[in-house]
């Protein structure tokens, strides 16, 4: 132990009590050099219930800073105090170097209540900036009222480089909200601020994860994620499952244009390796989702989310159906959400168009032949029916046309997922 912060209250039989018993424990013959001793309540006074606090706040920031601060109003020992006497211990007087090592702490209590810790100084050294002090990042914080929650997030804008003062108070950002009604969030260094503020109920919101399918691609979509280590640690992963197949999926995501997606094969991987890596961003937080729901090939990432398939085999996955959706040469089809409900779907569809997903109450998507599919879209949109085409590389999926390869996705399946778990009933 290099520093002791005492629990010294000044009183003339408490201290003696305690620094020779500090002593009888901590300075042996064979100690190289006094023990440094000081307490805070010289520069304080007695903080009473809060006195621990205190001091722990004392020390981490000696640490912090690289200096003990002196104690004050020092000047003769204790005459009953044999370490001071004989220099096995030492008052610090004055600012000084902290050299790392143990730091430990007494905090007493009237009624026998006694607490002693060790602090030991970080072995890793600090990096001055931190990596990411200078990246966009959100901060989340709650509070008792609507002004107090404003002026944390301004504080943090103010300091938007100090990421131990974020991590800090957002260590105290999900308050029960009995207490702490007010939530709030906003983006530190980014190119336009955003701040929003809400006052919410104390019942629970449900947390679930939704996979999309086919269709929610674009360009641009996870390369601004690729600065956080643990989505691109995942991309990576994945992208090095699919390099022996032909498929380069970090230049996709970095440089791919419209036509890259155009292709079958690329949105499928895409979609389903930055879903996993949601996935793996969304856990490493520590936020578990109360349900998940997958939609299309959305359910791929869903089967990873509750544990069904590994990730190679969620690549995997995707990469095959891609592939025999590709060597199947399907005749080319058209997908479109419309404004029907599925009733209404399965009654106006038209020869060579089939209701393929029900998405909602009043929400279908259609799929099947280019031709008929597109004519089907005009008549709904000069009917004032909501028509919005589905970007599926110009197949129709969920229709007819995927009885053609059922066959050879079945066995690459087969192979890919031997081990999957299965949770059907």
């Amino acid at each position: 132990v290099t520093y002791f912060e005492c629990h010294g209250t000044g009183t003339p039989a408490g201290d003696p009590q305690e620094s020779n018993a500090i002593c009888r424990v901590m300075c042996p013959e064979d100690r190289k050099g006094p023990l440094l001793v000081g307490s805070v309540k010289s520069n304080m006074g007695h903080g009473e219930t809060g006195s621990g606090h205190a001091s722990i706040t004392k020390v981490v920031l000696a640490m912090h800073e690289g200096v003990i601060p002196p104690n004050l109003h020092y000047h003769t020992p204790n005459p009953k105090i044999e370490g001071l006497l004989d220099g096995r211990m030492a008052v610090v007087t004055e600012p000084t170097p902290w050299v790392g090592g143990y730091i430990a702490i007494n905090s007493f209590g009237m009624g026998g209540s006694n607490a002693h810790i060790l602090f030991k100084s970080p072995d890793i050294p600090r990096r001055e900036p931190h990596p990411s002090s200078n990246k966009p990042r959100l901060f989340n914080y709650c509070a008792r009222t609507e002004q107090g929650l404003r002026s944390i997030l301004a504080e943090a804008r103010k300091h938007c480089s100090n990421v131990e003062f974020h991590a800090l108070c957002q260590e105290s950002a999900n308050m029960p909200l009995g207490s702490m009604p007010y939530r709030g969030a906003t983006i530190l260094n980014g190119q336009q601020k955003f701040e929003v503020v809400e006052k919410c109920t104390s019942k629970t919101r449900e947390v679930w994860f939704v996979y999309a399918g086919m269709g929610s691609q674009w360009v641009g979509m996870a390369r601004s994620l690729l600065e956080l280590e643990v989505f691109r640690k995942s991309i990576e992963s994945s992208a090095n499952i699919l390099k022996p197949l032909g498929v380069d999926l970090i230049h996709i995501l970095k440089e791919g244009t419209e036509e890259t997606l155009r292709t079958i094969i690329n949105p499928f991987v895409c979609i389903t390796s930055i879903q996993l890596a949601l996935t793996d961003l969304l856990t490493a937080m520590g936020i578990r989702p109360d349900g998940i729901v997958g939609h299309s090939m959305g359910e791929v990432g869903c089967a990873y989310a509750d544990g069904c398939l590994t990730a190679e085999e969620a690549v995997l996955t995707a990469y095959w159906r891609g592939k025999c959706v590709t060597d199947g040469k399907i005749p080319p089809g058209k997908m479109a959400a419309v404004g029907l409900t599925w009733e209404e779907a399965k009654a106006q569809c038209p020869p060579g168009v089939v209701p393929a997903c029900h998405n909602a109450d009043d929400s279908v998507t259609i799929s099947g032949s280019s031709e008929a599919t597109l004519k089907f879209m005009e008549a709904l949109k000069a009917k004032d029916v909501f028509v919005r085409e589905v970007n599926s590389s110009n197949i129709a999926y969920h229709s007819y046309f995927m009885n053609d390869i059922h066959d050879s996705l079945r066995d690459a399946l087969s192979k890919v997922s031997a081990n999957a778990k299965d949770y059907a009933p």
